[in-house]
């Protein structure tokens, strides 16, 4: 299992990341990337999903805002295209994603 100074070392960024918050995505990661099918690319696919998952918390509720209402506030913000897909959310999402191609399992190899 990785640290949260494993996912700072890709992404610094999120070296303000709250403790609280670290744990959570820290337990996600653990249970989402295990050793018998990462191997020794485990610590690898962990910190990227890891900096995927804090860097889309992040951008929750950010960037330009298109709408604005004053009665009963509402407010839209501006998402790109290439933000509205899954790990194509983040550069480290594709890098998790791009890992997973190189699994043996994903390769054809049986165990």
């Amino acid at each position: 299992m990785i640290i949260w100074a494993n996912v700072v070392a890709i992404a610094p960024e999120l070296a303000t990341t709250s403790s609280a918050t670290q744990t959570a995505i820290l337990g996600a990661v653990g249970r989402q990337v295990g050793p018998k099918r990462w191997g020794a690319r485990q610590p690898d696919g962990q910190a990227y999903l890891a900096a995927h998952l804090a860097t889309l918390a992040r951008l929750r509720g950010s960037g330009m805002v298109t709408q604005e209402a004053v009665d009963r506030l509402s407010r839209s913000y501006f998402l790109p295209n290439w933000l509205k897909s899954s790990l194509g959310l983040t550069a480290y999402g594709m890098e998790y994603k791009r890992l997973i191609r190189l699994l043996p399992t994903v390769l054809g190899a049986v165990f």
